[in-house]
């Protein structure tokens, strides 16, 4: 069973970034989410196949077609963060759950003494060596692969435990992916490579984004290891 989301506050500054890169991407003006609100922004796109609810900072934005929106009017934001809801709402649109996740972020580098050791690469057939020792699932959600920025943790004799990389997201965040050998995990291997990853991040200039499925623990677990502060949610349900 998924843990509960427990938001807590940011630097007043990463949020407001976060909130910017938020409005870009779901196509609204850049100060819609910016100061404090407890209106929810709706966003109507009339050919739009999905009807999805962010949460953040206590903020809502809901975007779909005219008609979705209508029906949301009724519920409450803390109803609409739950696929059921929407799934319920486009009842009638043959809906299908895209997906449910937490949305955390940080600011913050990581020192850790196990960093200035690692051994890293961006190798393709390092990923690929990686990816054959993971279950199909696991590399198809991680993409790892089409990441603008990775990092293949290597042990022993060159062997591939882990890997991590990101994906820029409107040139200000830094949406983080991580992958771990099943015979490897449980070893720290993923918080190392992952400490390295929302470093090189940071330096770039962009806020990590740690995206993972609501009752993915595991993920969150790491993300809270690592710094990650949860701020909010995501939830998507497609048409047809």
């Amino acid at each position: 069973m998924a843990h509960p989301v427990d938001f807590r506050p940011m630097d007043a500054n990463t949020e407001a970034i976060v909130c910017l890169a938020w409005a870009r991407m779901l196509g609204l003006k850049d100060d819609a989410l910016a100061g404090a609100t407890d209106r929810r922004v709706e966003h109507v796109v009339p050919d739009s196949d999905s009807l999805s609810l962010v949460s953040l900072f206590g903020r809502s934005v809901l975007v779909g077609p005219e008609w979705a929106l209508e029906g949301a009017e009724k519920y409450p934001d803390e109803e609409l963060a739950a696929a059921r809801t929407l799934m319920q709402i486009a009842r009638d649109h043959r809906p299908r759950l895209i997906g449910a996740a937490t949305l955390a972020f940080t600011d913050t580098y990581i020192k850790d003494a196990a960093l200035e050791s690692a051994v890293v690469t961006d190798d393709p057939a390092a990923v690929e060596r990686l990816e054959k020792g993971c279950p199909p699932d696991d590399v198809a959600e991680v993409g790892l692969r089409d990441l603008a920025a990775k990092f293949v943790l290597l042990g022993e004799q060159d062997e591939v435990v882990a890997a991590a990389g990101y994906q820029p997201w409107q040139g200000i965040l830094a949406h983080v992916g991580v992958l771990t050998s099943l015979s490897h995990r449980r070893r720290g291997h993923a918080r190392v490579v992952s400490a390295v990853t929302l470093n090189d991040a940071l330096d770039e200039g962009m806020i990590p984004l740690w995206r993972a499925r609501s009752d993915n623990d595991r993920a969150r677990r790491l993300a809270d290891a690592l710094g990650f502060i949860e701020a909010g949610t995501e939830t998507i349900v497609g048409f047809g």
